[in-house]
């Protein structure tokens, strides 16, 4: 009998938002990312009746932190990552975890949705869902205010002290 390659008829579904599909199994998925029993290059014999359900997995999209000045991981790049679909960002791993995001002679007041932003629109504990497109946040600084104390004195036990905040 005449055979056909599944993907002939895959190229013509639309995937749901955000996702893309992966797969085929004999029994009905019960999640997302489910290992599949056939990908799109099977082929199979139309001779046959087969019923198939799609495989669907989230889409990796890319998530990315501009530094505006920072410096993450020893790095002045911008950070990117891909990101799948739904995933939960917890932006306190980059503005308090163990290698946060810094920048000299500035605090770190938060992220927002455009580079020239003075407010945050994320605070540095936000969470947020990641979109069903690539997501860029930018870092929001605070410039920090040095104070320097002169001991105004001749004793050499005391130092000046500089204050740095805001």
């Amino acid at each position: 009998g005449d055979t056909v390659s599944i993907g002939t008829y895959a190229s013509s579904i639309s995937a749901p938002n955000g996702l893309q599909l992966k797969g085929w199994k004999l029994d009905q998925p019960s999640g997302l990312d489910e290992e599949v029993d056939y990908t799109n290059d099977y082929v199979v014999d139309q001779d046959g009746a087969v019923q198939l359900y799609a495989v669907w997995a989230p889409k990796s999209y890319y998530f990315i932190i501009v530094l505006n000045g920072g410096v993450y991981n020893k790095t002045y790049n911008d950070y990117s990552v891909p990101t799948p679909y739904r995933t939960t960002i917890d932006l306190a791993t980059y503005s308090s975890g163990a290698a946060p995001i810094t920048r000299e002679g500035y605090r770190l007041l938060g992220f927002a949705n455009n580079a020239e932003a003075t407010v945050p629109t994320y605070s540095n504990d936000a969470t947020f869902t990641m979109p069903a497109e690539s997501k860029k946040i930018y870092c929001v600084w605070q410039e920090l205010t040095v104070i320097t104390f002169d001991k105004n004195c001749e004793d050499e036990a005391l130092e000046d002290y500089i204050f740095n905040g805001v």
